[in-house]
């Protein structure tokens, strides 16, 4: 018997290391992939049948994402999976461009992004979009030169990198309205718009209870409830961290100025949501947002200590107005810059790092400003 308790504890050790391990898994694989393995859940007859008969399982919306607008087409989109110069691309035909955004809005974001990749018929789409044969010749031309700038980007790289997933997976865009902020996502069939399952445990029990949902059968569901739980944690984690990342740096999002962007790590996040760091790291692994401004960032971009040097100029730079308006008479010590890091963006660092970072931006300290 005592042998008995001294097992369980381990038992159930071993059980909740289980379930860490596969939640790490599927927060570690790409955007891609994890959107098939929704696509696979939801074709399941059980999770057909326990959604459209029994009611049992729904979706609840994340609050703070948007989704009744359609994207708009934008140049962004056209650039494709490695660093391609647009400008290049374009080669000096002004007829290039607005070419692209009318096909794009024809035939939408994603498949334009396929037609790019080579995973569309060209021809269908010359005929969905009416083009003439000069139109088609430009569009020939411009899809014949990004293919081939992919095959010389590619060749840059090692031979064991994947180019499947080389670039970042667009997500959501943070967007501006009546002066705020909220997230739309990248395509309309994310699952940001689903938001999350819901199941009626209750109901689910009382069908059992009834006969309705035979006994047999139990085991089957609880196995794909434990496969809702787990795309349930992944979604929600992505939600809470962009709705987070979006009020940390509302002000950047706002402005686009780089100097707005407050200094914030993923440890930091990790704590405000009650997580683990190594899932907050996984979560957002290969996946980018895109800005107010337009421009694609990677999630990864914005929890990075280098800010904090950017802070400091920021400091610096507001020094040199107010010397200049005589607000102040003499510049600022490494002490001060903390105390303001502090008074005004709510960052703690010592007073020894804020030297440090003065010095990797050339600053000279205070006695030696402005002499």
């Amino acid at each position: 018997m005592l042998q008995k308790l001294q097992m369980e504890p381990s038992l159930t050790q071993k059980m909740q290391l289980v379930g860490r391990i596969k939640v790490a898994e599927l927060l570690s694989i790409p955007e891609p992939e994890f959107e098939q393995y929704i696509k696979q859940v939801e074709r399941d007859p059980l999770f057909l049948t326990l959604k459209n008969k029994y009611r049992i399982i729904s979706y609840r919306k994340f609050y703070e994402v948007k989704d009744k607008e359609p994207l708009e087409f934008k140049e962004e989109s056209i650039a494709g999976e490695a660093e391609t110069d647009l400008q290049e691309l374009l080669d000096g035909n002004f007829e290039v461009l607005p070419l692209l955004k009318k096909i794009g809005k024809i035939v939408g974001e994603d498949t334009f992004r396929k037609i790019l990749e080579g995973e569309n018929n060209i021809k269908s789409i010359i005929k969905k979009c009416n083009l003439s044969s000069h139109e088609e010749k430009i569009f020939r031309e411009f899809i014949d030169r990004f293919q081939l700038r992919q095959i010389i980007n590619s060749s840059s790289f090692p031979s064991s990198t994947s180019p499947q997933y080389s670039r970042f997976f667009l997500i959501a865009r943070i967007e501006k309205e009546n002066g705020d902020l909220f997230i739309r996502p990248a395509n309309k069939d994310s699952y940001l718009i689903r938001g999350k399952y819901q199941i009626n445990h209750d109901r689910f029990k009382k069908l059992v209870e009834v006969g309705k949902i035979k006994k047999a059968d139990i085991d089957e569901i609880v196995k794909l409830f434990k496969k809702i739980d787990l795309i349930n944690h992944r979604t929600t984690t992505i939600y809470q961290i962009l709705c987070c990342l979006k009020d940390v740096q509302r002000k950047f999002f706002q402005s686009g100025n780089i100097l707005d962007i407050v200094p914030f790590t993923q440890t930091q996040l990790a704590s405000w949501l009650n997580l683990n760091p190594s899932t907050v790291s996984r979560a957002i692994a290969g996946k980018s947002i895109l800005t107010p401004q337009g421009e694609e960032r990677p999630i990864k971009f914005f929890f990075s200590r280098r800010w904090i040097k950017n802070l400091i100029r920021k400091v610096i730079i507001q020094e040199k107005e107010e010397i200049k308006k005589k607000v102040l008479l003499a510049p600022l010590t490494d002490e001060s810059i903390q105390e303001r890091l502090m008074k005004y963006y709510g960052i703690y660092i010592s007073r020894r790092t804020v030297s440090k970072y003065r010095k990797l931006l050339n600053i000279p300290p205070s006695h030696l400003r402005y002499s």
